[in-house]
């Protein structure tokens, strides 16, 4: 999983926590989950800040990384 992969659950896992019922497992189970994907997203873009990668011929990294920045999939 990428670090744009794990932004993205993040946020779903936050927006699945909003629907249901405060202080119930099913929040917590995904507020907990959300925080981890947020985590590892944080660590792979502090692993990716201020370094140069050469990214293989056909790596989607760097704009999968832009769609999420610029929310180009209609994530919230």
């Amino acid at each position: 999983m990428t670090g744009p992969d794990h932004y993205r659950m993040a946020e779903q896992n936050a927006g699945w926590a909003k629907d249901k019922e405060p202080g119930s497992d099913g929040e917590r189970y995904h507020l907990a989950a959300a925080q981890v994907h947020a985590t590892l997203a944080l660590a792979a873009a502090t692993a990716h800040a201020g370094i140069t990668l050469t990214l293989p011929d056909g790596s989607d990294l760097a704009a999968d990384w832009n769609r999420v920045i610029f929310n180009e999939e209609g994530v919230a």
